[in-house]
């Protein structure tokens, strides 16, 4: 996050420190928001407000982008780590898999929104460009993905 904060862009959380006490981390400091992509249809928000998923993918195809052009890879992309602002855009959330390409993973990836042919071991923007295409795919059909 420290390196990310840097680097801004519009669709990924700003962040704003951290927390410690006794010289451990305890926190991250950033802006609140009150759901993610996937709690927007889980609580059936989407029947009272729209989504233009054309612009929203965009969006998030221009923060991952950001990530990628600064040598990142996200390794963890899925409705979960996607914040809605105010406007119903992305914001890029939950780095702990966020690593520069090439880097060995401790984790990453998550079923269902990784490619389950290749082991997400190492950092690379290939599997941010897979879970692009499933997210672009459950917003065409969220309610058959959150039946499983």
């Amino acid at each position: 996050m420290e390196q990310l904060s840097r680097i801004p862009h519009k669709n990924i959380v700003p962040y704003y420190g951290c927390q410690s006490r006794d010289g451990r981390l305890t926190g991250i400091l950033l802006r609140r928001h009150e759901y993610t992509l996937f709690d927007y249809f889980l609580r059936g928000l989407h029947k009272s407000s729209t989504l233009d998923s054309e612009r929203f993918m965009a969006e998030l195809e221009s923060a991952v982008a950001h990530l990628h052009a600064a040598g990142f890879a996200h390794n963890d992309l899925k409705p979960i780590n996607i914040l809605l602002d105010g406007d119903h855009m992305p914001l890029l959330i939950d780095f702990g898999s966020c690593r520069p390409f090439s880097t060995q993973l401790l984790e990453g990836g998550t079923p269902g929104w990784s490619d389950s042919e290749k082991l997400v071991t190492v950092s690379d923007k290939e599997h941010d460009r897979f879970s692009l295409d499933r997210i672009r795919e459950w917003l065409d059909d969220p309610n058959r993905q959150m039946r499983g």
